[in-house]
């Protein structure tokens, strides 16, 4: 970032194109064609047809530029961003936004959590405790009362009479337009890969009248085109209610009540066929639907007795926790951490699985106990207390969840759910 101001200066101009002061020789020196290695037998090249790269050559060359500033922190691109209306054009090009998340991928820094009470509050969990400048700065005064009931890869689907797509990192809210049909919808999600496209799409399952009865209807809004469509055919569905959508291979899914995965194709626009859910969700005991780097996961509690107390001075406690994750393709769950917390907490709400980059002694269980977030390492099954940071928003109202789980009996115990936590990373992604 420091060569970075030492060749930008921000004035006033009136050519948009000129508000760049030509760089130094120091960094047109680093413009030099000169890294090929010459070849023993090679003679080597006159000093005369050595040339630099000028600053009009650099700054004229769109291909040139989005290489340089792909290549860029996401805080100083944002930073160059109102250099000139030439760069703030490129920057906010699909195609560099693409390639910017090629060579940045998405890494989550913390949980951040809207709590099932006016109390709650706002609060992030930041994974690196020892980087303070990690928390987000959320700022919602533009639009009072506001309430996050989605998320997916750093954009944040919002509500407060009419429904918001936030980007916190790029501190840009976009009002969507009502929805043509009018209808109630039963779940509200957003569907996001910057990996493979800079557009969002906005999930909404609504209620629908068919030959064969009551039944559902997918209305999709497109970043892409700014507008809302019915998508695939209507359906049925066993479940009488649906839990918050987890987008995950191209797709949504949703748990309905009791015990049914309902997948959608957000490309495809259909429904996908999946596999019997394991067995221990087939009490309504699960504690835990998610994503993390492209793991689809469900803990359920492997034991008789439910993994919470009753609130009623009922000592159940923890048992066991069987971890499941998806194949790729669908072709069903496989057993992949049984967990043993040997009864060491009453009442525990898992919050998120965060999958490790490589080997799985890095993945960890972020959980909640009264009073305290803890992270659970799976290889090492050792608690870390986790550090948790208060972030206000002006006159937010309680939270509201359509969850269709019964939990009204420990929420004077347990504030949050793994339904209310959303994973935090930085997109730049222009809503």
């Amino acid at each position: 970032m420091a060569c970075f101001k030492r060749c930008c200066t921000y004035y006033p101009s009136s050519d948009d194109d000129e508000v760049l002061e030509s760089p130094p020789h120091s960094f047109s020196a680093m413009l030099t064609r000169d890294d090929d290695p010459i070849a023993d037998n090679q003679e080597p090249v006159e000093p005369q047809q050595q040339q630099p790269l000028s600053w009009d050559m650099v700054s004229d060359s769109q291909d040139l530029m989005t290489d340089i500033l792909s290549r860029l922190p996401m805080t100083d691109v944002l930073r160059a961003k109102p250099v000139s209306k030439r760069w703030h054009s490129l920057i906010s090009d699909p195609l560099f936004i693409s390639e910017f998340c090629r060579r940045h991928p998405t890494s989550v820094s913390g949980l951040l959590f809207f709590g099932t009470s006016k109390a709650s509050g706002l609060e992030f969990v930041p994974f690196n405790s020892n980087n303070p400048t990690s928390t987000p700065l959320m700022d919602f005064s533009s639009v009072l009362g506001i309430e996050v009931e989605h998320s997916c890869n750093g954009l944040f689907l919002c509500c407060k009479d009419s429904y918001y797509i936030y980007n916190p990192a790029m501190n840009q809210f976009r009002l969507l337009p009502p929805q043509p049909s009018h209808k109630m919808a039963f779940s509200v999600s957003v569907a996001f890969d910057p990996r493979r496209s800079a557009h969002y799409k906005v999930v909404f399952i609504i209620g629908s009248e068919s030959s064969e009865g009551d039944g559902w209807q997918i209305e999709m809004y497109s970043s892409e085109t700014r507008q809302w469509r019915l998508s695939g055919e209507p359906f049925t569905s066993d479940g009488m209610g649906f839990g918050p959508g987890v987008f995950w291979n191209g797709a949504m899914h949703w748990i309905c009540r009791p015990d049914t995965l309902l997948c959608f194709d957000v490309d495809r626009e259909c429904l996908i066929e999946t596999p019997t859910m394991p067995q221990g969700s087939r009490r309504g005991e699960y504690l835990y639907f998610g994503e993390s780097r492209n793991h689809l996961h469900l803990i359920v509690t492997s034991s008789e007795q439910p993994i919470h107390g009753d609130g009623d001075g009922d000592d159940s406690q923890v048992r066991c926790l069987d971890v499941f994750e998806m194949e790729k393709d669908y072709s069903g769950w496989f057993l992949k951490y049984r967990v043993d917390l040997n009864r060491r907490h009453k009442c525990v709400s898992i919050l998120h699985l965060v999958q490790g980059e490589e080997e799985e002694e890095q993945s960890s269980l972020v959980m909640y106990v009264p009073d305290s977030i803890y992270s659970y390492d799976l290889k090492k099954q050792r608690f870390t207390s986790l550090t948790v940071n208060r972030i206000n928003i002006p006159g937010r109202s309680a939270c509201l969840t359509r969850l269709n789980v019964n939990h009204q009996s420990i929420t004077s115990r347990i504030k949050y759910f793994w339904y209310s936590a959303h994973q935090y990373m930085e997109t730049m992604s222009v809503v």
